[in-house]
């Protein structure tokens, strides 16, 4: 059975710049169709991005019924996925002791989402190049130049 594999790239601006732009990209390939989904926003977070990034994705896809691989930058949303964080968080009304989860939303409607795929796995994106993460990297470039 063949996969359906992703590749998302997302940036934002530092938080000193609270308006600037930030945006997220991914490439979805399966046998030989490739399809590029980009989006920017200004004021949002790379997290926010990652997040949104995943929830267009899976909401973009037909098949349910193939495994997904989705290769996403290392970091707070690969961990808190993989180790199912959101369990706790939804326990706790989306709350982490007193402070609300952020992007409670976003996790809240990729959770959803990811329950109706059977066989969703996310993937740390290593250092090593390929086709398709270059690819993810520069249509990001492309969209927050034009936010720029």
């Amino acid at each position: 059975m063949t996969a359906i594999y992703v590749y998302v790239a997302s940036s934002a601006t530092m938080p000193d710049q609270p308006q600037g732009p930030a945006g997220w990209s991914a490439v979805l390939t399966y046998q030989e169709h490739h399809k590029v989904l980009t989006a920017g926003a200004r004021g949002q977070s790379c997290a926010a991005m990652t997040l949104t990034a995943l929830v267009r994705t899976l909401e973009t896809l037909k098949r349910h019924d193939l495994p997904v691989i989705i290769v996403v930058p290392a970091g707070e949303i690969l961990t808190a996925f993989n180790q199912q964080a959101y369990l706790g968080w939804a326990h706790n009304n989306w709350q982490t002791g007193e402070t609300p989860v952020p992007n409670q939303r976003l996790w809240q409607r990729l959770v959803a989402l990811s329950k109706t795929f059977p066989d969703l796995t996310l993937r740390e994106r290593t250092t090593v190049k390929n086709e398709m993460l270059t690819r993810a990297d520069s249509v990001l470039a492309a969209t927050l130049t034009k936010l720029s």
